[in-house]
């Protein structure tokens, strides 16, 4: 039986984890591409000596070769039992580097780990990168490549719950999975495959609409809390499409007996995983007739006047809930952000949930409404370039300091560190870094401080 480590924090399955494949160390061109088991042993013996009882949990790459199952460049994730500490190991070819994870992968960690499923150790027959990948092409990435021009593969080995099994065929234990994504920056596309590291079995993730989890997603939530209502759903990757279409979509649902909030990550009719959501939405309900993501969609393209068919590769986020709106917290509304990968600026377009028409932000910058808890937003638009905006809430009031930190956990600049009166209040960040200088693109976190208090969030800048 496996030993999990409890202590540090427990994995969330398949959706949460995905955004490790955003940490992926970029191919380099003067390195010798390989498979992810090539120079193993040398890769957790540097991982011992940090810390003896390390045990890899992790590891992932992007710019894979879709032929071989090679990347120039891997990351793998340790973690020892008892320690909330995790140890990252960078190998380039043959040059191989580690060191404990800096404040911002720690953070990160952290973010994406939720109280549901024990970390295990990866066992020690899980089949090599290019068995993987090749399983995954077999299933459709091939096909998914041929009609994408410059698709990118990324992939992301880690232990996930028996949900994603066919049905019957588990144990009730956490096996291990290949995670393979395909990017297609020409157009905006994405697709998911997961493949079991135990027999090479494929499971593609098709997109679809919000309402067509639903029924998943509403059982679920029966189960947690017969009172349960719906008050969010947001998708987990910025992988939209016209159709509005997702492989993996969030629903949180709030209990008024438990008075506690519970999110589900669904993909086509699956629950993968549950637990807290990183932030509690506003408790009202979602009106009973909300439009599904394809409706929205529709409005929202109509009103962008076909902005992503103009760009070269966009990638699109989508949020369901109310309170978006300082003036008017009581209206649900679809946000979509709009992110060309190319470059260029990011775009945001509000719809009613219920009418379908646009509706315009307002421009105010702090609330007077006193809030009911500590809370920091995720940054509106996600990915961004040039600028994004950082709304939090004080339910007190106290000195603030909100800094953005690069994935290493550098310090890029501190956006404010006043005295603040409790209220909302939104700030920008321009991109810079505090010398003035543009800060290139990647991965970043932004943490906020007072009272005693702290909260921390990633964004991604896409320049």
């Amino acid at each position: 039986m496996t030993k999990t480590f409890t202590k540090p924090r427990r994995a969330a399955a398949a959706a949460c984890l995905l955004a490790l494949l955003m940490l992926a160390p970029a191919a380099q061109a003067q390195s010798t591409a390989s498979s992810a088991r090539e120079n193993l042993s040398a890769v957790e013996a540097a991982a011992k000596r940090i810390d003896a009882g390390a045990r890899l949990v992790a590891i992932t790459s992007s710019m894979i070769s879709p032929e071989f199952g090679f990347s120039d460049s891997w990351l793998y994730l340790f973690m020892t039992e008892g320690s909330d500490q995790p140890i990252l190991v960078i190998r380039q070819g043959s040059n191989i580097a580690a060191a404990p994870a800096a404040f911002g992968s720690s953070v990160f960690l952290r973010s994406v780990l939720t109280p549901d499923f024990d970390i295990d150790p990866l066992p020690t027959d899980w089949i090599d990168s290019g068995d993987a990948i090749d399983a995954a092409e077999r299933n459709g990435g091939m096909a998914f490549r041929s009609g994408n021009s410059g698709t990118e593969v990324s992939a992301l080995l880690v232990r996930l719950p028996d949900a994603l099994l066919p049905a019957g065929s588990g144990d009730g234990m956490a096996h291990a999975y290949w995670i393979v994504s395909y990017a297609s920056a020409a157009r905006g596309d994405y697709r998911l495959f997961v493949v079991d590291a135990r027999t090479g079995n494929a499971i593609g993730l098709a997109p679809t609409t919000a309402k067509q989890n639903m029924a998943a997603s509403m059982q679920s939530a029966v189960n947690f809390a017969a009172d349960a209502m719906l008050v969010q759903v947001s998708t987990v990757l910025p992988d939209v499409n016209m159709q509005g279409m997702s492989a993996l979509w969030s629903y949180t649902y709030y209990s008024p007996s438990q008075q506690l909030f519970r999110r589900f990550i669904v993909t086509n009719g699956i629950v993968v995983t549950s637990g807290a959501p990183d932030e509690n939405p506003p408790k009202q309900p979602l009106p009973a007739n909300w439009l599904d993501s394809r409706e929205a969609i529709m409005a929202a393209e109509a009103s962008m006047m076909n902005l992503r068919s103009d760009s070269v590769g966009t990638f699109v986020q989508a949020e369901l809930r109310r309170g978006l709106f300082p003036s008017d917290g009581q209206r649900a509304v679809w946000a979509f952000t709009y992110a060309p990968v190319s470059g260029g600026m990011t775009h945001m377009v509000y719809i009613d949930a219920q009418t379908g028409s646009a509706v315009t932000v307002g421009t105010e910058s702090r609330d007077e409404t006193v809030p009911e808890a500590f809370v920091l937003d995720q940054n509106y638009p996600n990915p961004f370039n040039p600028e994004t905006v950082i709304s939090y809430e004080l339910a007190a009031a106290g000195r603030v300091r909100l800094a953005v930190y690069d994935a290493v956990g550098r310090e890029v600049r501190v956006l404010v560190n006043e005295q603040r009166t409790a209220g909302r209040y939104q700030v920008r960040w321009d991109g810079l870094n505090g010398m003035g200088a543009q800060a290139p693109s990647g991965m970043y976190f932004y943490r906020i401080t007072s009272g005693g208090k702290s909260q921390t969030r990633t964004m991604a800048l896409v320049r």
